[in-house]
């Protein structure tokens, strides 16, 4: 009898699960921690991702090509950490990826990660550029000084 109770339970509910719009990661914040000792946040608004291009599910790329983001990513780079990282640290790109942000709307993530000459030790520094389909960088703000952790 319980069986039966709880199976009906579950065809009851599940029929009344109203469809939605996807969710939307306008608002998230992206937290980086550079060689430079200091923390960054970077946020991208509602209303600076509503103004961006969509990227149409019938379009094969993103409106921003990958080679134009990594080339704004390097630039905004070099304008936020004005000393690259220091002698003993090697930069890398790690990645460049597509982040959904809702319904149509994506942006460029660009990390890059510092290692130390001599090997690996813990968590590298990195930092994130997020570039919008549009071409706009999204400025970092320094958010907490001091060294991570």
């Amino acid at each position: 009898m319980r069986t039966f109770f709880l199976l009906a339970m579950v065809v009851v509910c599940a029929g009344d699960v109203p469809e939605t719009e996807p969710l939307s990661s306008a608002g998230t914040t992206f937290i980086s921690y550079p060689p430079d000792g200091l923390q960054y946040a970077t946020t991208i608004g509602e209303a600076r991702l509503a103004a961006s291009p969509d990227w149409q599910e019938t379009d094969a790329n993103p409106p921003l090509p990958a080679r134009k983001a990594l080339a704004l990513a390097e630039a905004a780079l070099r304008r936020v950490l004005k000393n690259g990282g220091g002698r003993d640290l090697n930069r890398r790109l790690d990645a460049a990826s597509l982040v959904p942000l809702g319904a149509k709307k994506w942006c460029w993530r660009v990390r890059y990660e510092w290692h130390p000459r001599d090997g690996m030790r813990g968590v590298p520094p990195d930092f994130d550029v997020l570039i919008l389909m549009d071409g706009t960088v999204v400025e970092p703000v320094v958010r907490i000084v001091g060294k991570r952790g």
